[in-house]
Order: structure tokens, then C-alpha cells, then sequence
């Protein structure tokens, strides 16, 4: 295992084990000498292994968020899509079926063609709870026909992951679900005026977005037929915030006039 083999190149802590095996007359498990370690309190070097586990879980993070371009070429931009968002633990819905496909226990292999296959279309993609980042969209963004996308409770989706959406799906989203997404500010919402037939809005319990409501009423005065869930907009709270900011644009307007007339 890779981890033993780190830790026992460190010379106090392969004498420690050697210590405990001869004590124990048995070898010493990792589990073993990591509960060993709390209890002599040796923090420095649990410390060293917490550090260690966390790299090598954002390297693998980036990892599944590279952008797969002989995939891509292999399957074509749809089967693609689906392949790498079934991957994912994902789910996505073909064009005319009603059904999401999710790999559950099945091989991708009996879920999904193994080769490009005409008229394969997507229309919607459902990644919540996965790991994706901006960085990941690239293995989606080229759906010619995606109507859905879900990115509820996406621990890694913030404001250039909206941002990469929103471009790359301006002509064809129509149903977008982004609650939970503690990353997400003000800043990626404002970027989703791109998407121009945007139909339905849901973003419940976005913390970071401090003006959601506010945004969400520009939201919807420019997109005719959108709709957004996970808002409040008749809050007294929401309405006084909506008349503080419209006045500072009021006064901002005025100083430009009069810096324009002298």
C-alpha cells in the first residue's frame, strides 16, 4: 500500500511501528498505528497524513474534471456527454424519452452504445451530488440540444461553472437547477441572463448569493417566459434590499448627468 510505504520512510515512524510489532509480536496495521497516534497525541505526524489525504483527493478531483478529447472525437459530442456524466454517478435523458439513465449497478457498456451512434441526442443532464467543476463542463458544453441541466447540491459548482453554462448553452437550456451550491455568488447568477429561453429557475439555499432575490426579479424582466423557484420576492427584507440598490443606481444615474453638463 502506498500510504505504509510513506509512512515507514520516515525514520521515527518506522521505528515506532517496528517498536509496536515487537510489542504486538504481529504486524501492525495502518488503522492500528493511526489510533496509536491519537492516543500518544502525536498530532505533527497525523497532521502530515490529514495534508497527504487531502492532495490526493483534490489531484483526483481535477482528475475526472479534465476535459476527455479523444473521447469526444470517439463518440461524438451527445454519447460523449452521457458516457462521461454516467461516469460521474450522474444521470441524463435522451431526446423523446421520458426515463433518466443512471448506471446504478449496470456496466456503461449495456447502458450506452460503445461507439457513435446517429441521432443520440440529449436533452438533459442531471450531475447533482457529483464532483464536477468549470473545468468539467467541457465534456458537456458541446449537446447541441440540452433543454435540462441539475447541478443541485454540487459542493464544487461556483460562479465560472455558471458562467461556462451559461455561454455554452445560451440557445437551448430551458430548465436549470442549481440549489445547494454553497460556491455560487451573486456574481455566476448575474451571468445567467445569457441563457436567452430559459424557462425555469430553481436555487434554494444558495448562502453566498446575498441579492438572490433582487437577481432573480432581473432575472425574470429579461427572460419573458422564466420562472424562478427558491426565492422569496415579497419578503420585506427582499423589497427593502430591492429599493436600497435601485436608489444607489438612481443616484449613480444623477452623477452622471451632472459630471455629463459640466
Amino acid at each position: 500500500m502506498r500510504l505504509t510505504r510513506i509512512l515507514k520512510t520516515t525514520r521515527g515512524v518506522r521505528n515506532e511501528l517496528l517498536e509496536m510489532a515487537k510489542k504486538n509480536q504481529q504486524p501492525v496495521s495502518i488503522g492500528d498505528f493511526l489510533t496509536w497516534l491519537y492516543k500518544e497525541r502525536n498530532f505533527a505526524i497525523i497532521s502530515g497524513f490529514k495534508s497527504l489525504m487531502e492532495k490526493r483527493y483534490r489531484t483526483s478531483i481535477d482528475a475526472v474534471n479534465n476535459f476527455f478529447e479523444s473521447d469526444l472525437n470517439k463518440l461524438g459530442p451527445d454519447l460523449h456527454a452521457a458516457t462521461y456524466t454516467l461516469k460521474m454517478g450522474g444521470k441524463c435523458r435522451l431526446h423523446g424519452y421520458s426515463k433518466w439513465i443512471s448506471l446504478e449497478d449496470e456496466k456503461i457498456e449495456n447502458v450506452l452504445p460503445k461507439q457513435y451512434t446517429k441521432n443520440f441526442n440529449v436533452e438533459g443532464i442531471d450531475l447533482s451530488k457529483t464532483v464536477i467543476k468549470s473545468d468539467g463542463i467541457s465534456n458537456i458544453e458541446s449537446c447541441q440540444d440540452l433543454k435540462t441541466l441539475v447541478l443541485n447540491e454540487c459542493n464544487f459548482a461556483d460562479d465560472w461553472l455558471l458562467s461556462r453554462i451559461s455561454h455554452a448553452f445560451s440557445d437551448t437550456l430551458e430548465h436549470l437547477e442549481i440549489s445547494n451550491c454553497h460556491n455560487v455568488t451573486d456574481n455566476g447568477l448575474i451571468t445567467l441572463a445569457y441563457l436567452k429561453n430559459l424557462k425555469s429557475l430553481k436555487m434554494e439555499n444558495l448562502h453566498n448569493a446575498k441579492n438572490k432575490e433582487y437577481i432573480s426579479i432581473l432575472l425574470e424582466e429579461h427572460a419573458e417566459n422564466l420562472i424562478v423557484d427558491g426565492v422569496d420576492h415579497l419578503s420585506e427584507e427582499s423589497l427593502k434590499s430591492i429599493e436600497q440598490k435601485l436608489t444607489l443606481e438612481e443616484d449613480k444615474l444623477r452623477k452622471i448627468v451632472e459630471t455629463n453638463k459640466k
